[in-house]
């Protein structure tokens, strides 16, 4: 291991010392910012997945997904918003990887175990992929039956006393009976969903991790490889970046006959592990480098003065243009315009984020800079593999996307810290704190509870047109995001 911070050059703002020095005291309880770059993708992909499929813009849909038949075109290079909520939440998760492991170090908790604590969460991962996918209303029953709301209900209502955090001051049998009971009733559930007269253990397991949620899978395969990545890096971040540069080279010649072909195509079992998930760590990876950013003490200069808000809200509105232009640049493909835009933006970025008045603002000017690297390569990459895309990935894509995550997260930050319209943001980080019951309850709770009270129905017939329905769709997000806000201000919070 390098050092001290000698490692981090002066221009990506790094912290002094090594990164895997004991947080200091003061460092905020949470990151108010991480957690709401985390409450927006999910919140996002909660709506994407509402909206009405066909009638809408293409702007409102996968790039690739061609409306109005949605019918998918893998040739069509674009970029739209929803294209971005998966990275947003894989980088989130990424940046949270040095938060909760330095953190853990720090109090002492040897390798071994971390690495344990690793494989167990992406376990608990990869259990929470399948049975998500299989307590859907659809997965259940196409189109679903009053059998398959509640199912779904049921499925949902049992991860609590299977996933959340026991209050402390519970004695360990009462606290212990709650859990077996909570597994209990999801094994069970899959059984019922699953078990066909003369099933033996193995096939009805077969059956089992057959479906599986591919978004979550994909979360359980890279948490796993970038914890562990992370791990034998820290305090290195250029063996990261080497890393990175290792997995795309092997992306480059998976076509190619040899081991990488061998290793990128080898399994032990599909339904667990596939290396083609692993290129989401070109995501995850820059995500722990500035998870180390965040890691670090700030001390804050105190009370803003005038100069030094509007000076802020600049920031702010240059990190927002930043986003908007590759979001309406890259979907309408004016390329030239695009990069010439963004160079002037990162530009006058430059320029307002020089000589940081704390380390805080510090800290924001380097997310900013690592933003601007990765924008930097993500359009380099563009005209390869055909212009950017989703569905198949391209190496644009997942650095494009990066560069849109550092540019949010900054934005946050100047925001949550320097102007505090808490209130404003209030659901977004409670959301982002309790991802999870937001995840699941997307379709196994907004919809049966849609269905089952006859909401579904009645606002379909008040508000029946395309935007209208986004109306529609915005207002089950918004629900969705009162009920987890109200889990989370009850510290009733899923352990994933």
């Amino acid at each position: 291991m390098l050092p001290d911070g000698a490692q981090y050059p002066r221009i990506f703002g790094a912290p002094q010392g090594n990164s895997t020095d004991p947080p200091s005291a003061s460092l905020d309880r949470r990151l108010y910012s991480l957690d709401a770059l985390r409450g927006l993708a999910i919140l996002a992909m909660a709506l994407s997945g509402l909206v009405p499929m066909g009638p809408l813009p293409q702007w409102m849909y996968h790039a690739q997904l061609i409306a109005p038949a949605m019918k998918h075109d893998p040739t069509m290079a674009g970029l739209t918003w929803v294209d971005l909520v998966f990275p947003l939440f894989l980088f989130s998760m990424g940046a949270a990887i040095p938060l909760a492991l330095a953190q853990r170090a720090a109090a002492g908790e040897q390798g071994w175990r971390l690495h344990l604590r690793l494989l167990r969460r992406a376990l608990l991962l990869v259990f929470f992929a399948i049975y998500a996918q299989h307590i859907a209303p659809h997965t259940i029953a196409n189109p679903p039956t009053q059998r398959a709301w509640w199912l779904a209900l049921a499925g949902f209502v049992m991860l609590f006393p299977a996933l959340t955090r026991l209050p402390r001051a519970w004695s360990p049998w009462p606290s212990r009976l709650c859990r077996i009971m909570g597994w209990l009733g999801c094994l069970g559930i899959l059984v019922v969903l699953n078990y066909q007269p003369g099933d033996g253990i193995a096939l009805l397991a077969s059956r089992i991790v057959r479906r599986s949620d591919i978004i979550l899978l994909v979360l359980a395969n890279v948490a796993w490889f970038g914890g562990l990545i992370w791990w034998w890096t820290r305090g290195r971040w250029p063996l990261r970046v080497a890393a990175m540069a290792v997995m795309i080279v092997m992306r480059l010649s998976r076509d190619d006959s040899g081991w990488v072909q061998a290793a990128w195509d080898w399994t032990p079992a599909a339904w667990l592990y596939q290396f083609r998930y692993l290129q989401y760590l070109l995501v995850v990876l820059p995500g722990t480098i500035v998870g180390d950013l965040l890691l670090r003490e700030q001390n804050s200069a105190g009370a803003w003065s005038r100069r030094r808000a509007i000076i802020s809200s600049a920031r702010s509105a240059v990190l927002c243009l930043l986003v908007l232009a590759l979001l309406i640049g890259l979907q309408a493909r004016r390329l030239p315009e695009t990069v010439l835009a963004c160079i002037l933006l990162c530009g006058v970025g430059e320029w307002l984020f020089r000589g940081p008045a704390d380390d805080r603002e510090g800290r924001e000017q380097a997310v900013f800079r690592w933003g601007s690297v990765w924008l930097a390569v993500g359009l380099c990459f563009e005209p390869f593999e055909g212009g950017i895309r989703k569905d198949p990935a391209t190496l644009s894509y997942y650095f494009v996307t990066v560069a849109a995550a550092c540019f949010l997260l900054a934005g946050f930050s100047i925001v949550l810290r320097g102007l505090r319209p808490r209130r404003a943001l209030r659901l977004l980080t409670e959301t982002g704190q309790n991802p999870m019951i937001a995840y699941v309850g997307i379709r196994s709770l907004l919809a049966p509870a849609a269905a089952l009270t006859g909401l579904e129905s009645a606002s379909r017939a008040v508000l029946a047109t395309p935007w209208q329905g986004v109306l529609r769709a915005a207002l089950k997000t918004l629900l969705l995001a009162v009920f987890v806000a109200w889990c989370t201000r009850r510290r009733i919070v899923w352990r994933t």
